[in-house]
């Protein structure tokens, strides 16, 4: 109970200062001191256990963390069982090692989830302010946020966005009526709440990209990762497109990642944030090619880059952790899978610029 008390700019401080530091310094006591301190935190908080939840998504990369670094090293001197006349090794150090970078991402997952879970939305919204986040940004945090809780509130009583459903197979194929419809309904609440448009424009496709999680997506194919790029990315694209401003996208990003964060959504901590800007930057970078042709390959190109920017925390995570080189061999049908549905992307955007009001 006693981190309610605490100032949220020292609690917003305090979560970079561990985020960074266990990112950026390999070293065992500091781990261990942080993670201590971070389960001490989390229990004279009084937090709950369903907080962690998260760590379930969390899993499958763990394991796969502690297996590469295992069994992909030279020397596997430790036998981990027999099956038959077969001995399966690992390598001993290198599973002591995974264990360590385990214990360092984990460390940031704790102190994320001790913080947003002791923090209100309306405290963390403070913080920001008054750690010099610009006064448009916090009123379109604010906006948001309202919209999303109350969805949050009502999430078991109405499924779907207004009882209707995005199915991705029908609008690979054309029909973009809900879709449509839900941009240009978005679009003129957010105009009767900000009388500068590119801030309506911001909020609305803010709240759009945030609120996709509780819209029922039906891919309407064989499930793959990914398959929501058919619907962000045109979105971060036709607000780029709509606006005057040279950062639409990436100011779209970096708010729905806070606003992912800030409710508990985020899988990788606060740099899931990241998560969420790269492709705005991305799409930022790329959209002044529209200028010089709205061919729809220029879509699938922008597609196709934003898609991989979309797995950038986890790219970078494994950049700083050192994982063996035969880990991104397990991303590459993951990564595959993003862009072929970045570049079927393409025709939504290219439909939506024309139709968006």
């Amino acid at each position: 109970m006693f981190l309610n008390k605490i100032d949220s700019r020292i609690k917003i401080a305090y979560l970079i200062f561990v985020s960074i530091t266990v990112l950026l310094y390999d070293n065992l006591y500091v781990t261990f001191t942080l993670i201590t301190l971070q389960i001490i935190f989390w229990i004279l908080s009084g937090s709950k256990v369903k907080d962690l939840k998260i760590l379930r998504k969390l899993f499958p990369w763990i394991l796969a963390i502690i297996f590469f670094y295992s069994v992909f090293v030279p020397e596997r001197d430790f036998v981990l069982f027999t099956l038959f006349d077969y001995h399966f090794r690992v390598n001993s150090n290198g599973f002591i090692e995974s264990l360590r970078i385990v214990a360092r991402f984990l460390t940031m997952i704790f102190a994320s989830i001790v913080i947003r879970s002791n923090t209100t939305s309306e405290d963390f919204l403070k913080g920001l302010v008054s750690l010099k986040m610009p006064e448009k940004f916090a009123l379109i945090l604010d906006s948001v946020l309202s919209s999303i809780e109350e969805k949050l509130k009502n999430k078991n009583k109405n499924k779907g966005e207004d009882g209707k459903r995005i199915v991705l197979k029908r609008i690979i194929k054309g029909d973009f009526y809900v879709l449509i419809d839900m941009i240009n309904q978005r679009l003129a609440e957010a105009k009767t709440r900000f009388s500068d448009s590119d801030l309506a424009i911001i909020s609305a496709f803010t709240l759009i990209i945030t609120g996709i999680r509780f819209i029922q997506i039906v891919p309407g194919f064989p499930i793959a990762p990914g398959y929501k790029n058919v619907v962000i990315i045109p979105l971060f694209i036709v607000a780029a497109s709509l606006t005057k401003s040279r950062y639409t996208a990436t100011y779209i990003g970096f708010l729905s990642g806070v606003i992912h964060f800030m409710i508990g959504m985020g899988r990788f901590g606060v740099l899931g944030i990241l998560q969420f800007m790269a492709p705005g930057i991305v799409v930022d970078m790329l959209i002044r090619f529209t200028k010089l042709s709205n061919s729809i390959i220029i879509y699938a190109l922008i597609g196709i880059s934003a898609g991989l920017a979309r797995v950038s925390a986890l790219i970078l995570l494994s950049i700083v952790f050192r994982v063996p080189s035969e880990f991104y061999f397990l991303l590459i049908p993951f990564l595959i899978s993003q862009c072929i549905f970045g570049a079927l992307s393409a025709p939504v955007t290219k439909y939506m610029l024309k139709h968006v009001k």
